[in-house]
């Protein structure tokens, strides 16, 4: 069984703040954690996306953010908060953006008659979402440098993406993968049926969701389990709280989504600035061992972090991807000074 295999099965004592929750979780647009609220439209899918945005300023990069499977753009809410604090703690006019959406069958997006949940279709909604956010709040100015960051899924997503060329006019700088090894997903993926009927099918409470993605370990920091829980169930009157995506409709193309990531992400242009941070002990298929020999990509590791790096290691994530913008970005962000990335992080504290 793998890392990710135990991790998604073990119920150990919840984690801190567990047995003392709220009564309520925060408001996200109180919060504002995104400066813009936005529904993208594919007029070919009717499918209405649901999007949050934060411009960038005095030059800053672009974050785009793309979740994975059965989660939400609020995966990102910490993170994309942490990131512009961090660049706004370093005594310059610039700022970063950032950018995240609610794919297909998640989160606040909905339309379409049939879900089609292809990795090629998935592909095709990134390319639509993008397009359109250029369109409305870039026209013909200059395009920020841009950093794609994907979770899980959603790195598989990114990697194809940039591998077939479907994201101009994006100026992609870099391209970060967050917890995903192409052979440790596919093993993982058949216990998969298995957690979808063993895990509960509505929460009474909000609160009872919460406890329960932190004592089951699939989510480590009480404060991001706040926000990115309640993203992800909706309320039925009769029922309680329910999951917003059904899972298992997802499941016949499992199998395609992860087939032939590794050999994607190392053999894409050596001018393209590639990351990957995983969790804990997971290791390195061939592809990616070969390749991180060869020094074609930056490996970091969370030591003790949940599958959901971004939620569990906020700031350890966002320091590590603005000093990975500043070295491979092009707008004299080389002689600054920050905190060093370490090819390993110690023992995740929750925020």
């Amino acid at each position: 069984m793998s890392e990710f295999q135990r991790k998604l099965f073990k119920v150990e004592t919840p984690g801190r703040g567990a047995e003392s929750l709220a009564s309520s979780t925060p408001d996200v647009a109180k919060e504002a954690y995104f400066q813009v609220n936005e529904v993208y439209e594919d007029p070919q899918t009717r499918i209405r996306f649901q999007t949050f945005y934060t411009p960038p300023s005095g030059n800053g990069p672009l974050y785009v953010f793309h979740h994975g499977a059965g989660s939400s753009a609020m995966s990102f809410a910490l993170l994309a908060r942490e990131l512009r604090e961090r660049w706004r703690d370093d005594s310059t006019p610039i700022e970063c953006g950032v950018f995240a959406f609610d794919m297909r069958g998640h989160g606040l997006t909905h339309g379409g008659e049939s879900l089609d949940y292809s990795l090629a279709r998935l592909v095709a909604d990134f390319s639509f979402v993008t397009k359109e956010l250029f369109r409305r709040h870039f026209n013909d100015t200059a395009h920020p440098s841009t950093f794609l960051v994907g979770h899980s899924l959603g790195g598989a997503i990114l990697t194809n993406a940039v591998s077939a060329n479907r994201l101009a006019p994006l100026k992609v700088t870099g391209l970060v993968m967050l917890d995903i090894v192409e052979e440790t997903a596919i093993r993982s993926l058949s216990v998969m049926p298995l957690y979808l009927k063993t895990r509960p099918k509505q929460f009474a409470s909000l609160d009872m969701a919460i406890k329960w993605h932190l004592r089951t370990n699939l989510l480590h920091n009480f404060r991001s389990a706040q926000i990115s829980v309640p993203a992800i169930l909706s309320r039925d009157a009769s029922e309680g709280y329910c999951w917003r995506t059904r899972l298992e409709d997802t499941e016949p193309y499992w199998s395609s989504w992860f087939q032939g990531l590794s050999s994607r992400f190392v053999a894409q242009t050596p001018s393209l600035a590639k990351l990957l941070i995983l969790a804990g002990q997971d290791k390195l298929d061939k592809e990616l061992m070969i390749g991180q020999m060869q020094g074609k990509y930056q490996l970091v590791v969370f030591q003790d972090s949940g599958h959901f790096i971004q939620e569990d290691c906020v700031s350890k994530t966002a320091i590590t991807l603005v000093e990975f913008s500043k070295r491979n970005d092009l707008l004299g962000f080389m002689d600054q000074k920050g905190p060093v990335i370490k090819a390993l992080w110690g023992k995740v504290n929750s925020i």
